[in-house]
């Protein structure tokens, strides 16, 4: 799977004062294969702020890794190589497809398909954790 970090949207959405050092978490659920050896990050973009990559770590049984400051509209989450170190196509196993970052209070995305998403890449939902 491939993605396009260069693909900036124009719309800015500056995230609520709340979401300052709060937590996203991502519950890889099919992801988590048995014997693979992963690291997960969460991308953070479009928005004013440029783009940011996040190393997630295991809390609990989720992983997550803090918001970083900023104004973003969107994530993806993605699955890496352990293999490599670094951020880029050649680490990427796996992404979601764009997601919006969620205002509600839902802070945790759970992936449900390999594939289901738009472009072929994996899709879940959002819940609170």
């Amino acid at each position: 799977a491939r993605y396009d970090c260069a693909r900036i949207f124009k719309t800015t959405v500056t995230l609520p004062e709340s979401f300052k050092g709060k937590k996203i978490y991502l519950n890889p659920n099919i992801w988590d294969v048995a014997d693979a050896t992963e690291y997960y990050a969460a991308y953070f973009f479009g928005g004013e702020s440029g783009d940011a990559w996040m190393k997630m770590t295991l809390d609990d049984t989720c992983y997550s890794c803090e918001i970083p400051s900023g104004s973003y509209t969107s994530v993806i989450f993605t699955r890496n190589s352990a293999d490599t170190t670094g951020w880029g196509d050649d680490h990427v196993w796996n992404q979601t497809e764009d997601l919006t970052i969620p205002t509600d209070g839902k802070n945790c995305f759970k992936v449900t398909s390999w594939n289901g998403g738009k472009e072929g890449k994996s899709a879940g939902t959002w819940s609170t954790k």
